[in-house]
Protein backbone atom coordinates (compact mmCIF):
# COMPACT_ATOMS: atom_id res chain seq x y z
CA UNK A 1 0.00 0.00 0.00
CA UNK A 2 1.27 3.76 -0.55
CA UNK A 3 1.54 5.89 2.19
CA UNK A 4 -0.81 8.71 2.87
CA UNK A 5 -0.62 12.28 2.47
CA UNK A 6 -1.43 14.34 5.28
CA UNK A 7 -3.02 17.37 2.84
CA UNK A 8 -4.45 16.67 -0.86
CA UNK A 9 -2.84 15.38 -3.67
CA UNK A 10 -2.23 15.79 -7.40
CA UNK A 11 -1.43 13.53 -9.78
CA UNK A 12 -0.04 14.38 -13.22
CA UNK A 13 0.06 12.35 -16.38
CA UNK A 14 1.41 15.39 -18.05
CA UNK A 15 1.45 17.23 -21.60
CA UNK A 16 4.80 17.71 -21.42
CA UNK A 17 5.85 14.23 -23.02
CA UNK A 18 8.19 11.61 -22.80
CA UNK A 19 9.67 8.32 -24.81
CA UNK A 20 8.02 5.18 -23.63
CA UNK A 21 9.25 2.56 -24.80
CA UNK A 22 7.72 -1.48 -25.34
CA UNK A 23 10.45 -4.24 -25.46
CA UNK A 24 8.63 -7.64 -28.15
CA UNK A 25 10.07 -10.57 -26.82
CA UNK A 26 13.50 -13.04 -27.81
CA UNK A 27 13.04 -14.94 -31.07
CA UNK A 28 15.27 -16.68 -32.64
CA UNK A 29 17.51 -14.77 -35.17
CA UNK A 30 18.33 -16.38 -38.63
CA UNK A 31 21.71 -16.03 -38.81
CA UNK A 32 22.45 -16.79 -34.73
CA UNK A 33 23.26 -13.68 -34.14
CA UNK A 34 22.36 -11.74 -30.71
CA UNK A 35 20.66 -8.28 -31.99
CA UNK A 36 19.15 -5.37 -30.06
CA UNK A 37 17.07 -3.71 -32.35
CA UNK A 38 15.75 -0.53 -31.57
CA UNK A 39 12.48 1.37 -33.69
CA UNK A 40 9.82 4.18 -33.42
CA UNK A 41 7.56 6.03 -35.93
CA UNK A 42 7.93 9.35 -34.55
CA UNK A 43 11.40 10.94 -35.44
CA UNK A 44 14.95 9.70 -36.69
CA UNK A 45 16.68 12.60 -34.65
CA UNK A 46 17.02 10.62 -31.10
CA UNK A 47 20.27 8.86 -31.06
CA UNK A 48 19.75 5.10 -29.60
CA UNK A 49 21.84 4.44 -26.01
CA UNK A 50 22.13 0.74 -24.61
CA UNK A 51 23.82 -0.04 -21.19
CA UNK A 52 24.67 -3.11 -19.91
CA UNK A 53 26.80 -2.99 -16.88
CA UNK A 54 30.20 -1.40 -17.89
CA UNK A 55 29.49 -1.79 -21.46
CA UNK A 56 27.73 0.95 -23.41
CA UNK A 57 27.06 1.90 -27.23
CA UNK A 58 25.32 4.24 -29.05
CA UNK A 59 23.70 4.38 -32.39
CA UNK A 60 21.59 6.62 -35.21
CA UNK A 61 18.48 5.94 -36.73
CA UNK A 62 17.52 5.31 -39.91
CA UNK A 63 15.69 2.79 -42.49
CA UNK A 64 16.81 -0.47 -42.73
CA UNK A 65 15.52 -2.41 -45.34
CA UNK A 66 16.49 -5.91 -43.63
CA UNK A 67 13.91 -4.85 -40.73
CA UNK A 68 11.36 -2.84 -42.98
CA UNK A 69 10.96 1.05 -44.02
CA UNK A 70 7.96 1.69 -41.83
CA UNK A 71 9.92 2.91 -38.71
CA UNK A 72 13.33 4.38 -38.29
CA UNK A 73 15.22 1.82 -36.36
CA UNK A 74 18.84 0.84 -35.57
CA UNK A 75 19.91 -2.77 -34.60
CA UNK A 76 22.82 -3.81 -32.63
CA UNK A 77 24.60 -6.62 -33.59
CA UNK A 78 26.55 -9.35 -32.37
CA UNK A 79 26.55 -7.75 -28.46
CA UNK A 80 27.30 -9.73 -25.09
CA UNK A 81 23.95 -11.37 -23.92
CA UNK A 82 22.36 -10.08 -20.72
CA UNK A 83 20.46 -6.87 -19.09
CA UNK A 84 19.98 -4.35 -20.93
CA UNK A 85 18.74 -0.31 -20.20
CA UNK A 86 17.44 1.05 -23.22
CA UNK A 87 16.53 4.68 -23.82
CA UNK A 88 16.65 7.82 -26.31
CA UNK A 89 18.41 10.83 -26.46
CA UNK A 90 16.47 13.27 -28.27
CA UNK A 91 18.46 16.59 -29.36
CA UNK A 92 15.35 18.61 -28.89
CA UNK A 93 15.42 17.79 -24.96
CA UNK A 94 12.42 15.17 -24.72
CA UNK A 95 13.33 13.12 -21.90
CA UNK A 96 13.20 9.41 -22.32
CA UNK A 97 11.99 6.19 -20.10
CA UNK A 98 14.71 3.75 -19.74
CA UNK A 99 13.54 0.14 -21.16
CA UNK A 100 15.06 -2.52 -19.45
CA UNK A 101 15.14 -5.84 -21.90
CA UNK A 102 16.86 -9.24 -21.48
CA UNK A 103 18.57 -10.42 -24.37
CA UNK A 104 19.27 -13.95 -24.65
CA UNK A 105 22.13 -15.39 -26.79
CA UNK A 106 21.70 -15.83 -30.91
CA UNK A 107 18.07 -14.04 -29.93
CA UNK A 108 16.59 -10.78 -31.32
CA UNK A 109 14.98 -7.85 -28.80
CA UNK A 110 12.91 -4.87 -30.45
CA UNK A 111 12.24 -2.34 -28.32
CA UNK A 112 9.40 0.57 -29.77
CA UNK A 113 9.57 3.83 -28.95
CA UNK A 114 6.80 6.32 -29.06
CA UNK A 115 6.22 9.60 -27.96
CA UNK A 116 3.90 9.48 -24.86
CA UNK A 117 2.40 11.28 -22.28
CA UNK A 118 4.70 11.61 -19.62
CA UNK A 119 3.38 10.43 -15.94
CA UNK A 120 4.26 11.49 -12.43
CA UNK A 121 3.69 9.35 -9.30
CA UNK A 122 1.67 8.55 -7.99
CA UNK A 123 4.29 7.84 -4.73
CA UNK A 124 1.42 8.65 -2.03
CA UNK A 125 -2.16 8.19 -1.41
CA UNK A 126 -4.78 10.76 -0.67
CA UNK A 127 -5.15 11.54 2.98
CA UNK A 128 -8.73 9.49 2.27
CA UNK A 129 -6.72 6.68 0.60
CA UNK A 130 -7.29 7.46 -3.33
CA UNK A 131 -4.74 6.40 -5.70
CA UNK A 132 -5.08 6.62 -9.43
CA UNK A 133 -4.47 3.25 -10.80
CA UNK A 134 -4.28 2.01 -14.22
CA UNK A 135 -4.56 4.38 -16.71
CA UNK A 136 -4.49 4.60 -20.53
CA UNK A 137 -3.63 8.36 -22.44
CA UNK A 138 -2.41 8.28 -26.22
CA UNK A 139 -2.72 12.19 -26.48
CA UNK A 140 0.61 13.76 -28.38
CA UNK A 141 2.21 16.31 -26.16
CA UNK A 142 1.64 19.80 -26.94
CA UNK A 143 -0.85 18.82 -30.59
CA UNK A 144 -4.31 20.30 -31.13
CA UNK A 145 -6.17 17.68 -32.65
CA UNK A 146 -9.44 18.74 -32.67
CA UNK A 147 -11.78 18.74 -30.33
CA UNK A 148 -13.17 14.85 -30.02
CA UNK A 149 -11.35 13.52 -27.21
CA UNK A 150 -13.12 10.86 -24.40
CA UNK A 151 -11.66 10.46 -21.10
CA UNK A 152 -13.84 7.53 -19.88
CA UNK A 153 -13.32 7.00 -15.80
CA UNK A 154 -13.01 4.31 -13.75
CA UNK A 155 -14.49 4.26 -9.98
CA UNK A 156 -15.08 1.18 -7.56
CA UNK A 157 -18.89 2.00 -7.44
CA UNK A 158 -21.59 3.80 -9.32
CA UNK A 159 -23.44 6.48 -7.93
CA UNK A 160 -20.13 9.52 -7.87
CA UNK A 161 -20.05 12.68 -8.99
CA UNK A 162 -16.72 13.28 -11.01
CA UNK A 163 -15.90 16.37 -12.01
CA UNK A 164 -13.99 17.74 -14.73
CA UNK A 165 -12.21 21.23 -15.39
CA UNK A 166 -10.10 22.86 -18.09
CA UNK A 167 -7.34 25.52 -17.34
CA UNK A 168 -8.67 28.82 -16.47
CA UNK A 169 -12.18 26.69 -15.87
CA UNK A 170 -13.17 27.14 -19.50
CA UNK A 171 -14.77 23.98 -19.46
CA UNK A 172 -16.51 22.06 -16.35
CA UNK A 173 -18.86 19.37 -16.38
CA UNK A 174 -19.59 16.53 -14.27
CA UNK A 175 -20.52 13.17 -15.25
CA UNK A 176 -22.28 10.04 -12.46
CA UNK A 177 -20.76 6.95 -12.58
CA UNK A 178 -22.61 4.00 -13.39
CA UNK A 179 -23.69 5.87 -17.26
CA UNK A 180 -21.22 3.81 -18.91
CA UNK A 181 -21.03 0.82 -16.99
CA UNK A 182 -20.56 -0.42 -13.44
CA UNK A 183 -18.88 2.45 -11.52
CA UNK A 184 -17.94 4.15 -14.82
CA UNK A 185 -18.66 7.30 -16.62
CA UNK A 186 -17.26 9.89 -19.53
CA UNK A 187 -16.32 12.80 -20.71
CA UNK A 188 -16.76 13.44 -24.52
CA UNK A 189 -15.97 16.26 -27.38
CA UNK A 190 -12.68 17.64 -25.46
CA UNK A 191 -10.92 20.32 -27.08
CA UNK A 192 -6.86 20.19 -26.61
CA UNK A 193 -5.66 21.14 -23.16
CA UNK A 194 -4.84 20.30 -19.55
CA UNK A 195 -7.79 18.81 -17.55
CA UNK A 196 -8.30 18.24 -13.71
CA UNK A 197 -10.16 15.06 -12.94
CA UNK A 198 -11.50 14.63 -9.46
CA UNK A 199 -14.25 11.97 -7.52
CA UNK A 200 -16.59 14.62 -5.97
CA UNK A 201 -15.54 14.75 -1.73
CA UNK A 202 -12.10 12.85 -2.64
CA UNK A 203 -8.77 14.38 -1.54
CA UNK A 204 -7.30 12.97 -5.06
CA UNK A 205 -7.14 15.40 -8.40
CA UNK A 206 -5.61 13.83 -11.89
CA UNK A 207 -4.04 16.74 -13.67
CA UNK A 208 -4.06 15.30 -17.59
CA UNK A 209 -3.42 16.83 -21.26
CA UNK A 210 -6.08 15.76 -24.01
CA UNK A 211 -4.45 16.68 -27.75
CA UNK A 212 -7.73 16.88 -28.78
CA UNK A 213 -8.18 13.43 -30.35
CA UNK A 214 -7.45 10.82 -28.04
CA UNK A 215 -9.25 8.48 -26.43
CA UNK A 216 -8.21 8.19 -22.55
CA UNK A 217 -9.29 5.93 -19.43
CA UNK A 218 -8.13 6.72 -15.89
CA UNK A 219 -8.59 4.55 -13.25
CA UNK A 220 -9.58 5.74 -9.49
CA UNK A 221 -9.56 3.18 -6.65
CA UNK A 222 -9.51 3.80 -3.19
CA UNK A 223 -6.95 1.46 -0.68
CA UNK A 224 -7.97 -0.67 2.33
CA UNK A 225 -8.16 1.46 5.23
CA UNK A 226 -6.19 0.44 8.25
CA UNK A 227 -8.24 -1.65 10.43
CA UNK A 228 -8.30 0.93 13.58
CA UNK A 229 -10.38 3.47 11.30
CA UNK A 230 -12.79 0.26 10.22
CA UNK A 231 -14.65 0.47 13.30
CA UNK A 232 -17.61 1.58 14.42
CA UNK A 233 -17.99 3.43 17.68
CA UNK A 234 -18.49 4.84 19.91
CA UNK A 235 -22.40 3.16 20.54
CA UNK A 236 -24.86 4.15 22.92
CA UNK A 237 -27.32 2.07 23.62
CA UNK A 238 -30.81 3.38 25.43
CA UNK A 239 -33.15 1.41 27.47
Amino acid sequence: LLPRAKHPIEVVVNGGGVWTGEAYPNWPDPDGDTVLIVSTKDSDKPTVKIRSGDYEVKGELGLVPEFGVDQYRFAFRYIPPGDYDVWFEDPDGLPSEKVQVTVEPAKRVEVNFRRGVGFTGPTYASPDGWVLGNWSNPSKPKENLGGWSNILVHTPASGLWVTIHSTGDSYSARCFTGTKGPGACDFAGLNAGMYWISIDGTDLTLKTYMDGNAYAEFEFYRQPVPSSENNVGPVSYSN
